[in-house]
């Protein structure tokens, strides 16, 4: 995908016309912040820059690799005027992993969907009502879905495999007990009929949520590695190897999903 490389392409509608932006503290996360540093078309230049290098095998599961940080935001800032940091680069691809899985999880779940002609979320009341008592973030897509979704299901769906790929593995335990296979994971009904919604699996949160107490076995640590959609299985592997420790492993096991890709990244790019 070619974009344009000028950099008054990707200044927000501020009076502030500054590209020398201090890395954000890191308290600063509020969407107002975010929007200033990061306008839609910067965003999207990110995202193709993010692809690109992925096609290289220097980002792997949406997650920089070791040693590839600094020429990934050089590259970056030469070609959007830019002069931000190694920490704001990845700390931009750590909240648009949350904001993809949280959008993921909510178009997944029964009853939603998203149509990517206007990019709105489809759903009932009743569908929309349980969605919200389940997670009351949800109610920041009612007027607009996740800008660039297409693209961030790219990033983080079909690192070294298709998401076709993806989706198979993330199955396995629905097909073992569904011998005649299963249902598209990224189509419903509705996809077949005069409206083009698109419904995608989310990404599956059993092994996650209904863990038994105090349980830290591998065998748990690698069900929660398993519920990770989008690890490739270089990652999956090393990170095995690191919970081999039990202390790493119980920390692993105990915190909240968004904890364990930030502990993942960690791990993909210390020294």
């Amino acid at each position: 995908m070619e974009l344009s490389s000028s950099s008054s392409d990707f200044a927000p509608s501020s009076s502030s016309s500054s590209n020398d932006v201090p890395a954000p503290r890191m308290a600063e996360t509020s969407n107002a912040a975010d929007w200033k540093l990061w306008p839609a078309p910067l965003v999207e230049h990110f995202i193709v820059i993010l692809l690109a290098e992925a096609g290289k095998g220097n980002v792997r599961s949406g997650i920089i690799k070791r040693g590839h940080g600094q020429a990934i935001t050089e590259e970056f800032n030469n070609r959007t005027g830019k002069h931000y940091s190694v920490e704001q680069i990845k700390g931009k691809l750590r909240r648009l992993r949350t904001k993809y899985n949280l959008f993921s999880q909510l178009i997944g779940m029964p009853g939603m969907g998203w149509d990517p002609n206007t990019n709105t979320v489809t759903g009932s009341d009743e569908a929309w009502l349980n969605a919200t008592k389940s997670k009351s973030n949800y109610n920041g897509f009612r007027n607009k879905g996740l800008d660039h979704y297409g693209l961030l299901r790219q990033l983080f769906l079909t690192v070294a495999q298709t998401c076709s790929a993806q989706h198979s593995a993330d199955d396995v335990d629905e097909q073992s007990s569904n011998p005649k296979g299963k249902q598209p994971a990224h189509t419903d009904a509705s996809s077949r009929k005069k409206r083009k919604t698109v419904s995608f699996a989310p990404e599956s949160k059993k092994t996650v949520d209904s863990a038994p107490v105090h349980d830290y076995s591998m065998a748990w640590a690698t069900k929660i590695l398993i519920s990770m959609s989008g690890l490739d299985k270089e990652t999956k592997f090393e990170a095995l190897e690191q919970l081999r420790d039990f202390d790493w492993r119980q920390a692993f096991i105990a915190m909240d999903q968004d904890t364990r890709w930030e502990w993942i990244e960690l791990l993909q790019t210390r020294d």
